[in-house]
């Protein structure tokens, strides 16, 4: 499984770190990094490389999907369904496809929409606070 660079979310980072007792500058070393890369994943300005996250989940002994948002998609029928961080959108739908019944385009088509409109919530929300 691929991670999504796109649901990275460095707040999520800065929080595991702080919860290990490290430093932005211990944590950087571990992982071979300077602390200024380390600020820049925390504040959302850069995104690591797959390599990096391993290295990050490695040291702060945490899953590397603790730092990407999840994602809830609702079926038809009114079912959640939790996407897991960092799952990426192919895997997620190809997981999800399997295990539901045969859906028609259409009912594709409006969970791939009530994804979107979950997402263009949460981020107004977010920039609301």
């Amino acid at each position: 499984m691929t991670l999504d660079s796109s649901r990275f979310h460095g707040g999520l980072l800065s929080t595991a770190r702080i919860t290990g007792g490290l430093s932005r500058s211990d944590l950087a070393k571990r992982i071979g990094k300077s602390a200024r890369d380390l600020l820049r994943y925390e504040s959302g300005r850069e995104v690591p490389d797959e390599a990096t996250v391993q290295r990050l989940a490695t040291e702060l002994r945490v899953s590397p999907y603790c730092f990407y948002d999840p994602l809830v998609i609702v079926s038809e029928d009114g079912v959640e369904v939790l996407r897991a961080p960092g799952e990426s959108e192919d895997d997620f739908h190809e997981r999800f496809m399997a295990a539901s019944p045969p859906l028609t385009d259409e009912a594709r088509a409006a969970i791939r929409l009530a994804g979107d409109e979950y997402w263009e919530r949460e981020r107004d929300r977010r920039l609301q606070a």
